[in-house]
């Protein structure tokens, strides 16, 4: 009755916002990737093909000690709880399961499917424009996206730009802030002239188009 009504007009109101978001290109052309390419592609860095280890229990079991316990679930229902408890013959049977996954490209259903989580943003309303939808994956596709994700950076730290501090080994926000808070403060000491511009694109993920 009442609960039936609330989720359907909960679900008109997701669709409505997020609808014209996800579908933005549903009745007009995308943008190509290829046009990007040829007018941009002078600035995207060079790098050699990033070589992919084999996979190793102790490299699942590494993941493994840093993830925390209490992180969310996914819809399979494994935890990191219970993925730390799995002997190194198992955890050897995964680093089989994902080789597999790698070769062919295809995920097992009960471990592609996620679960959306919609996180009020800060000082946003529950309105359907202030919340963020956070897709939560099974601990086990989690267990080797982490996994992969370690020889990613140390791929990406070969080539990338010194000014990108987001996502790097050894690099955070704070590298940022202190950065700018020296120029600021040097501008103020020496009576410089002092200007700034903070950039934003709203919603950038979810309008990139799906083939890219």
């Amino acid at each position: 009755g009442s609960l039936t009504g609330n989720l359907k007009e909960i679900d008109d109101l997701l669709h409505k916002f997020w609808g014209p978001i996800f579908r933005q290109y549903a009745n007009i052309t995308a943008p190509c990737p290829t046009a990007f390419k040829q007018k941009y592609g002078r600035y995207i860095p060079r790098a050699e093909p990033m070589t992919r280890q084999a996979l190793t229990p102790t490299a699942l079991a590494e993941t493994l000690k840093r993830a925390s316990s209490s992180s969310s679930v996914g819809v399979d229902g494994w935890s990191y709880g219970d993925l730390k408890l799995l002997p190194q013959e198992l955890l050897l049977r995964l680093c089989e399961l994902f080789e597999l996954i790698e070769e062919t490209g295809t995920w097992p259903s009960a471990i592609a499917q996620g679960l959306i989580s919609a996180v009020p943003k800060d000082g946003g309303g529950l309105d359907a424009a202030h919340i963020r939808p956070i897709t939560v994956m099974s601990c086990v596709y989690r267990l080797w996206a982490a996994t992969r994700t370690r020889e990613l950076t140390a791929w990406q730290g070969t080539w990338i730009t010194g000014a990108v501090a987001s996502y790097r080994p050894c690099y955070g926000c704070e590298d940022v802030w202190w950065t700018v808070a020296l120029q600021i403060e040097h501008s103020i000491l020496a009576d410089l002239p002092l200007v700034g511009a903070s950039l934003d694109f709203a919603k950038a993920f979810d309008k990139l188009p799906m083939e890219v």
